[in-house]
C-alpha cells in the first residue's frame, strides 16, 4: 500500500482537472434542490495568446458546463481529451479543421495560438516531469513527520505543534464523548487570552508555549515535541492538567507576577523561563505570594532573581533547554510546600553546565549595546534595586539621569563646547544603562528636564547609594557626563557581580523612598 505524505491537495487538483468534475451552485438557486447544481469540467481556450499574460495568467483555463459556446476570441478545448492524444500535431490540425467551419473565427490568426496551446498542453501532460516526488520506505513516525514539515517549508508554514495539536484534538475528542474537547480550538482560545494580557509586549504567546506548559504540569517525563511524547497515556495526563482550573490560573498568576516586576514579553528572551514559575504556581495550588508577608516576599524575590538571571544570561536559549527544565521541575516537585527552591534550582543548572548569576562579559555586553531596543535594560535596572522592585504596589518609570535633551549632539557642541566627535560619542550613550534609573512616576515628573547638577545634590545619601550615583559633584556637570557614566557603570557592574538572592533585604520603609 502506498500513502501520499505530502502534496495530496495538488494531486487532487490535477485529478479534478484531468478526469474529474467540479460541481457548483447556480446563481440565486436554492441549495436544497438538485437542479440548482451543475457539473463542470476543465477547459482551455486554445485561442488565448501564449506570448502574453492576461490578469497574470498566460493560459486561460476555466471550469465550464459540457459543450461551451465558442466565440471570436474563445474556442474551448476539454483538457481531459489530451490524455487520449498520441500526436499533438494531428490534434491541432483536427481543431483547425473544426474552426474553419466557423464564420466568427479567423482560421489564419487562430492557427498559431491553437498549435502552440495544444503543443504546450500535450508536453506538460505527456512529456515534462512537472511533478517532483520522493519515494521512501521509512516507517519511523518521527522521520515521516520531519519529512512532512520540510516538504511544507515553501508553503504554509506548519510547526510540529500544529501536527501534535491535531493528534491531541483527535484523542481528547475520542477519549470521552460526553466530555469532548477540541484541543486545537480551546488551546488557541487560551493563547488569544494570554496575548491580551498586559504583560504581552512585542513577542506573542503561541500554542507551543501552552503545550509545553501542559506537558510540564501534566508530569510528562519528556518535554520534547516528538510523537513518542503524544501517546494515549501522556495525552490523558495533559488532558487532566487542562481540565484542572489551576492550570489556566497558574498561567495568569505568572503573567500577573511578571507585570508586577515591570516586565513584558519584550524583555523575556525566552518564554521558556516562565515555565518553572507556572509549575510552581500549579503544583502548589496557586499560592498567594503577597509582598506583605515574609514568606511571600521571599518567594517573589527568588522568582525575580530566577527570571532576571536566566533572561540576562540567555541560558535557556541554548542547547539542552528542555532537559534543563525537566531538572528544574524535579527540584520544584521535591521542595517544601509553597517554596521556590532557588538554591536547588541553581544546583540543577550547574548539573547541566548552566549557571545563574551574572558575569562581567554579559554585563559589559549590555552596556555596549547602543540599540534603543536593548531588550534586557528593564531587567538590568530591576536587578539594580533587587529585591525592592518586586512590589506590585508601585509603578516605576525608566528615567534618564542626564536628560535626553541635554545629550543631543548639537546641544553639546553649541552649548557645552564639546567637539563634534566627542558630542556624537556622548549622544550614543544617552540610553545606556549607566544613564538610566527606575523612579516613581510623580518624582519623575517633578524632576522633569533638570540637569543632574540641579537636583542630585539635594538627594539623600540613601538615594545616592540605592541608585548607584557617584558622590563627586563635579561629575554632575554636563561637560563631565562621560566621566559620570563611566564611574556609574563601574559601580553597577561591581554591584551586579555580587548580586545574590540571599542578600540582606532593604526594609519595607526604604521602599517608600525608592524614587
Amino acid at each position: 500500500m502506498n500513502l501520499v505524505l505530502d502534496g495530496q491537495q495538488r494531486l487532487t487538483s490535477f485529478f479534478i482537472g484531468l478526469k474529474g468534475t467540479l460541481t457548483t451552485k447556480k446563481h440565486n438557486k436554492r441549495r436544497s434542490r438538485t437542479e440548482s447544481w451543475e457539473k463542470k469540467q476543465l477547459y482551455l481556450n486554445v485561442l488565448s495568446p501564449t506570448n502574453e499574460e492576461v490578469n497574470e495568467r498566460r493560459y486561460q483555463f476555466e471550469f465550464k458546463t459540457p459543450n461551451p459556446q465558442h466565440s471570436k476570441g474563445e474556442y474551448w478545448y476539454k483538457v481531459q481529451n489530451i490524455l487520449d492524444v498520441t500526436d499533438f500535431t494531428e490534434e491541432s490540425g483536427k481543431l483547425i479543421s473544426e474552426i474553419e467551419e466557423m464564420d466568427e473565427i479567423n482560421e489564419e490568426t487562430a492557427r498559431g495560438p491553437v498549435s502552440k496551446n495544444i503543443n504546450n498542453l500535450y508536453n506538460s501532460i505527456h512529456d515534462k516531469e512537472v511533478i517532483s516526488y520522493f519515494e521512501g520506505e521509512e516507517e519511523s513516525q518521527e522521520k515521516v513527520l520531519d519529512i512532512f514539515l520540510r516538504a511544507n517549508e515553501g508553503g504554509t508554514q506548519l510547526k510540529k505543534s500544529d501536527i501534535l495539536l491535531s493528534i491531541a484534538t483527535a484523542h481528547w475528542s475520542r477519549e470521552d464523548q460526553t466530555n469532548s474537547i477540541v484541543a486545537r480550538e480551546e488551546i488557541q482560545a487560551l493563547v488569544d487570552k494570554l496575548n491580551k494580557h498586559e504583560s504581552r509586549g512585542t513577542v506573542e504567546f503561541d500554542s507551543n508555549f501552552v503545550l509545553r506548559a501542559l506537558m510540564l504540569t501534566g508530569e510528562v517525563s519528556s518535554l520534547s515535541f516528538s510523537l513518542s511524547n503524544f501517546t494515549k497515556s501522556t495525552l490523558s495526563k495533559m488532558k487532566d492538567a487542562w481540565m484542572s482550573p489551576e492550570f489556566e490560573k497558574s498561567l495568569f498568576r505568572t503573567l500577573d507576577l511578571m507585570k508586577s516586576y515591570g516586565f513584558t514579553t519584550s524583555h523575556i528572551r525566552s518564554k521558556i523561563s516562565l515555565l518553572p514559575v507556572i509549575y510552581y504556581f500549579y503544583s502548589n495550588g496557586n499560592p498567594t505570594i503577597s509582598y506583605e508577608s515574609k514568606h511571600g516576599k521571599e518567594n517573589r524575590q527568588k522568582i525575580l532573581y530566577w527570571m532576571c538571571s536566566i533572561v540576562t544570561n540567555g541560558e535557556l536559549t541554548t542547547g539542552g533547554t528542555i532537559q534543563t527544565i525537566r531538572g528544574v521541575r524535579k527540584a520544584l516537585r521535591e521542595s517544601p510546600a509553597n517554596e521556590f527552591p532557588l538554591n536547588e534550582i541553581e544546583s540543577t543548572l550547574n548539573n547541566y553546565n548552566k549557571s545563574m548569576g551574572f558575569d562581567r562579559e554579559n554585563i559589559e555586553r549590555w552596556f555596549n549595546d547602543s540599540s534603543k531596543s536593548n531588550r534586557v535594560l528593564r531587567v538590568v535596572l530591576s536587578l539594580l534595586y533587587f529585591p525592592n522592585v518586586a512590589n506590585e504596589n508601585y509603578s516605576f518609570e525608566v528615567d534618564h539621569i542626564f536628560p535626553k535633551s541635554k545629550l543631543k549632539s548639537d546641544y553639546l557642541v553649541d552649548e557645552v563646547g564639546m567637539s563634534r566627535e566627542e558630542a556624537s560619542k556622548i549622544e550614543k550613550l544617552r540610553d545606556n544603562p549607566a544613564n538610566l534609573q527606575l523612579i516613581r512616576e510623580r518624582p519623575n515628573r517633578k524632576k522633569s528636564d533638570k540637569p543632574p547638577a540641579e537636583w542630585l545634590p539635594t538627594r539623600s545619601d540613601d538615594y545616592m547609594q540605592r541608585h548607584r550615583i557617584p558622590e563627586s559633584n563635579e561629575l554632575y556637570e554636563i561637560e563631565n557626563v562621560g566621566e559620570f557614566l563611566e564611574a556609574r557603570k563601574d559601580m553597577i557592574i561591581s554591584d551586579l557581580l555580587n548580586q545574590s538572592p540571599d542578600r540582606n533585604n532593604i526594609s519595607m520603609n526604604d521602599q517608600e523612598d525608592l524614587i
